[in-house]
């Protein structure tokens, strides 16, 4: 098997999490990291002495011995250095969102068709077996129809300066939704607060996403970054039970609740206990770590020339939902059609 060559552009909060991941791969070489600042730089020759460290990320990329880019950088750079890798002849792994432009993402998408390459999207949680294991659950229709996700992702977290908190937040969520729900978004609504007034920030620290789906599935995302508790919780109503997911729960990140909503025979709505009031249940999780995961599907993808599941078109699906969000945020919480 041919060893994919590597080079990971951004050795800042991400990319020392995918060097690490890609050092425990087999058939996977970092050839390089790319960063702009000299700390970051000593950091990675302390730390990897035998991986070149430079501050030119055109230099590596045109590098004909490196096989695949790994791009951490902010959002703002995405595309223009995914662009330049694809160019090159380069696979590309890049962190969410995929650009900051539908029309941008979609020029990415048809460059790496155009060139026969892999474009992938960090879409981590996706890879983990919690929501593998969600995904399981509603394929087997164990909640019954699926009426409703309602999403918390809140902390009192960094106050982003180039991008808003959907932007920053909402491709988590989204990215799961994309994966687990069987449908198609149809219409995003959303009202946000900017925190101007307080700490002095310009863009939206809090948002709420409204999604409506073609099957009748309405999705609600809470997306903060000025709460004083942090929250990573998803609720999944089905018609036969209920379903929470809370990735800060060391134990039980999936739990499922054994209730539903019937009708007396009177007709009169009531809730029902397949086995007893408050009856609750948790499958086992597989506890490999996701961000492990999702470089090796990268990898895998290379190597067997086969399609990411989080490919360009999904990191694209979720780039024109964000921007139908901002303009639905422009226009006073508005109902924007996808």
């Amino acid at each position: 098997m041919k060893t994919i060559k590597t080079a990971v552009l951004g050795f800042g909060y991400w990319g020392p999490n995918l060097v690490r991941n890609l050092n425990k791969l087999s058939g996977v070489s970092i050839e390089a990291i790319v960063d702009l600042d000299e700390k970051k730089r000593k950091r990675v020759g302390e730390d990897f002495p035998s991986i070149q460290v430079s501050s030119n990320s055109d230099d590596i990329i045109k590098n004909p011995n490196i096989d695949a880019i790994v791009v951490a950088t902010p959002p703002s750079t995405h595309f223009d250095l995914a662009y330049k890798s694809l160019n090159s002849g380069k696979h590309v792994l890049i962190e969410k969102p995929i650009a900051q432009s539908s029309d941008d993402s979609m020029k990415l998408i048809n460059l790496a068709k155009k060139n026969n390459l892999k474009l992938m999207v960090d879409h981590t949680f996706i890879y983990s077996g919690a929501v593998k294991q969600i995904k399981t659950i509603l394929e087997n229709n164990e909640l019954g129809d699926l009426w409703y996700v309602d999403s918390v992702r809140i902390n009192l977290g960094i106050v982003q300066k180039d991008v808003n908190v959907i932007w920053d937040l909402a491709p988590h969520d989204l990215s799961i939704l994309e994966y687990i729900i069987n449908a198609k978004p149809v219409s995003v609504s959303a009202t946000g607060l900017s925190p101007n007034n307080y700490v002095g920030a310009p863009l939206e620290g809090i948002a709420y996403l409204a999604i409506k789906y073609d099957n009748g599935i309405l999705a609600h995302l809470h997306l903060s970054w000025l709460a004083p508790v942090k929250m990573r919780r998803m609720m999944v109503g089905g018609s036969k039970k209920f379903l929470v997911y809370d990735h800060l729960d060391p134990e039980h990140q999936v739990k499922i609740y054994d209730k539903a909503i019937g009708k007396t025979p009177e007709g009169d709505y009531h809730i029902l206990s397949e086995r007893k009031e408050g009856d609750m249940y948790a499958p086992k999780i597989d506890q490999k770590e996701p961000l492990e995961e999702m470089v090796g599907h990268f990898i895998e993808s290379i190597s067997n020339n086969k399609t990411p599941i989080s490919d360009g078109i999904s990191g694209h699906n979720i780039v024109v939902i964000i921007e139908a969000a901002i303009r639905s945020m422009e226009n006073g919480g508005a109902e924007i059609n996808l």
